[in-house]
């Protein structure tokens, strides 16, 4: 945690000196990298408790698994991050994963992270959001247990309304997308 914590003092250490030699402008594009826009506001719409249901093909011939869980989704740090916690059953197992997602806002892009209890590694994603289809598309990476090499993936989030949303998973392999997951979520409450 001190290595952390003087990382980032050490950080907005030399932003400032930064800041001081390039002039007002520096200061003014970390003032807008630091405030929450509209699409952290999209974000917050997810807020609240719901239940999920949740579709997994281990074998794409074959019928996906089918179990079911709960997410709960709060909005952290003065509203830049969408926190999420999610607990249910997934292949047979007792499931525990955790999300934060943000928006960049010099990157102009989403950006999240990944971490649950079927694996020791971080998935981390980017993408874009489409307001005509209420679509979120990112793709990232993700430790393949077997080969130990980075994975990618995709994954499309369709915000269908404002209490329901579908997202679903693909593999990457080479040119071809492999459907992997499906998440239904239904709102429960605010």
């Amino acid at each position: 945690m001190k290595t952390l914590l003087s990382l980032l003092v050490g950080f907005f250490f030399v932003s400032q000196i930064s800041a001081q030699d390039m002039g007002d402008n520096s200061q003014d594009a970390w003032m807008s990298f630091m405030q929450p826009g509209e699409m952290h506001q999209l974000l917050a719409k997810q807020v609240g408790e719901w239940n999920v249901e949740l579709k997994m093909w281990m074998d794409p011939s074959a019928p996906p698994e089918v179990s079911s869980g709960t997410v709960e989704c709060e909005m952290i740090l003065g509203g830049r991050y969408l926190k999420t916690t999610e607990k249910g059953t997934a292949m047979g197992m007792p499931m525990e994963g955790m999300g934060i997602d943000g928006y960049d806002n010099v990157k102009k892009k989403f950006v999240s992270i990944w971490i649950d209890n079927f694996g020791t590694g971080i998935a981390t994603m980017e993408g874009d959001y489409d307001p005509e289809t209420k679509t979120l598309t990112s793709t990232g990476t993700m430790t393949d247990p077997a080969s130990g090499a980075d994975s990618e993936f995709k994954m499309v989030v369709t915000y269908v309304d404002d209490d329901t949303t579908l997202s679903e998973m693909f593999t990457i392999m080479g040119d071809q997308e492999v459907k992997m997951m499906e998440m239904k979520s239904t709102r429960i409450k605010m």
